[in-house]
């Protein structure tokens, strides 16, 4: 387990080699999400879509501490009332394929969506 001292010493170190996926992966290894590449899986399915629609039929799953990842997402993207929602839209694949999907992501007040996810495919 990295501890954080340990942790900041890695990433100087290997930050200027790292890409934006590699470096989000590191991140999610350091605050603790677990092994690297089960860190690096829930990332990458986090990053790997583009949303090209509206996103409709929005709808509050949880709030506060209902919200089970709010530790991580205080350390990560700062303090604030977290909300998880659900929602539908079209998505653009890296296949390219674009597909109608029911994705869900987190947001705050004063803090824009943050961490999509597709939770299942509507077509």
């Amino acid at each position: 387990m990295y501890s954080s001292e340990g942790a900041r010493e890695n990433l100087e170190q290997v930050l200027p080699s790292l890409g934006k996926l590699s470096l989000l992966c590191f991140m999610s290894f350091s605050l603790g999400a677990g092994s690297p590449t089960k860190g690096c899986a829930t990332v990458h399915q986090i990053l790997d879509f583009e949303i090209i629609s509206k996103i409709g039929d929005i709808e509050i799953i949880a709030v506060g501490r209902a919200v089970r990842d709010v530790s991580r997402l205080n350390k990560v993207h700062g303090a604030g009332r977290w909300r998880m929602l659900k929602g539908s839209a079209s998505v653009r694949l890296p296949s390219g394929r674009v597909r109608f999907a029911e994705v869900h992501w987190y947001e705050a007040h004063g803090i824009e969506k943050r961490d999509f996810k597709i939770k299942r495919y509507l077509d």
